[in-house]
């Protein structure tokens, strides 16, 4: 046979297989152009399904205002979004720190600490002996929160699948989101603690303004009695006699004239003797300069002499006072000396100012006077407490009255270590 007919037939026979075999290349590579598409459709389809889960999860955390709910609330959904097996949440702690929150802790990893944040994927899925494991940070503005790690485990039927680009994809968004709403819960609280401290510090500067108020009415009303029931009587005596001396001049008796003038020239000594006495009771140039004793101690001396009384003074204690707190503790000491001299004829008056253990200060004003009843000692009795209370609330301080077994009274003022002169307070509240 001609070769050229040997290679006609050959050709002839070889046209249908390689049609055939074209065909089967065409077709698999349909089949898996097809199986690709399926694939692919089926992996956008979870990837959309995915997203419309973490949509959801994420307007969930957008409503919160609570940052530990949001973190709780942000792991819980983390295994559902995934189809992860669990998820840890670590809380970092003021020492550094990361343990399992306390709502989510697994009894596995109940005591579980970790000191690496880089480290937390390993020592988590060491602790619930899982073999896939990825931690994924939780921070704002430079600061780390905590840390969300979640684990899948092995099966009986197969190893743990790895997690995929798109799954660590969602949990990045989620653990960012996550953060930003924790970090905005924690600013919308402080903005609200801030909110009612202003309220709290305005409605304090309110209440000390009308305290202030008060105390500085009291103050005029018992300066006015005093200006009123002394200096003044005194003042109009002695113009009274005065005018009874001009009487006598006309008259022509200057006997009489020498008398009265004799007599409005001791009124005269003894309203300047009151005014001295008023002005020194306020405010001794002594008390700023050296202290409550020094301050005291000329009035008590003057007053020992006069009424045969001894008087003991050990306030060492209460030297560190503010100048303000002081001139209102020297206040009370000085209406309870008199109260007590007036009152209760004592022979001997102690002085006293001890520092308690919480930093409180009490200072103690006892005579040995007659004294008084338990039942009066417990409603302040009634001379002159008002000043004292209204005087001692001023510098946030208060005031009891004692029955002393032995005899006498106690006075007892307790000024409380927080607590600062009443002008100083308003300017803070201000």
């Amino acid at each position: 046979m001609p070769a050229w007919l040997l290679f006609a037939v050959s050709l002839a026979m070889g046209i249908p297989v390689a049609w055939t075999i074209v065909q089967g290349r065409a077709r698999t590579r349909l089949e898996r152009a097809r199986h690709f598409e399926r694939e692919l459709a089926s992996e956008l389809l979870a990837q959309a399904s995915g997203l419309d889960r973490l949509v959801a999860v994420l307007g969930d955390l957008a409503d919160g205002l609570d940052g530990d709910r949001v973190l709780v609330q942000a792991a819980t959904e983390a295994p559902r979004l995934l189809g992860a097996d669990a998820a840890v949440l670590l809380c970092a702690t003021g020492d550094g720190m990361l343990r399992p929150h306390p709502n989510l802790r697994q009894p596995a990893i109940r005591n579980l600490v970790v000191a690496d944040p880089d480290d937390a994927e390993r020592v988590v899925a060491k602790a619930l002996g899982v073999s896939v494991a990825h931690a994924t940070p939780l921070a704002g503005h430079g600061e780390l929160i905590g840390v969300i790690v979640v684990c899948r485990g092995d099966t009986a039927d197969a190893p743990a699948r790895p997690f995929s680009p798109a799954e660590l994809a969602q949990l990045r968004v989620l653990a960012d989101f996550a953060s930003r709403a924790t970090q905005n819960a924690r600013l919308h609280a402080g903005l609200e603690r801030l909110k009612d401290e202003a309220e709290a510090r305005e409605r304090e500067r309110a209440r000390l303004s009308d305290e202030l108020a008060t105390a500085e009415q009291s103050e005029r009303r018992r300066l006015a009695m005093l200006l009123h029931d002394g200096p003044q009587q005194t003042i109009t005596s002695a113009s009274l006699l005065l005018d009874a001396c001009m009487d006598a001049i006309a008259a022509g008796d200057p006997d009489d004239v020498h008398r009265m003038l004799g007599i409005a020239r001791q009124r005269n000594r003894e309203a300047v003797r009151d005014l001295r006495e008023l002005s020194f009771t306020l405010e001794p140039a002594a008390l700023r300069e050296e202290g409550l004793g020094a301050a005291l101690a000329p009035l008590c001396e003057r007053l020992g002499d006069a009424h045969s009384v001894q008087f003991t003074i050990a306030l060492d204690a209460a030297e560190s006072l503010e100048p303000a707190r002081k001139t209102f503790v020297y206040q009370v000491i000085r209406e309870a000396i008199a109260n007590a001299i007036k009152h209760a004829a004592p022979t001997l008056i102690a002085i006293g100012a001890v520092r308690g253990g919480d930093g409180s200060l009490a200072i103690t004003i006892a005579n040995d006077g007659r004294g008084i009843t338990r039942d009066k000692a417990a409603d302040g009795m009634s001379q002159g407490t008002d000043t004292m209370r209204e005087r001692a609330a001023t510098i946030g301080a208060t005031v009891a009255w004692e029955a002393v077994d032995t005899g006498g009274t106690c006075v007892r003022m307790t000024v409380p270590r927080d607590r600062m002169g009443l002008v100083t307070r308003l300017e803070q509240a201000a």
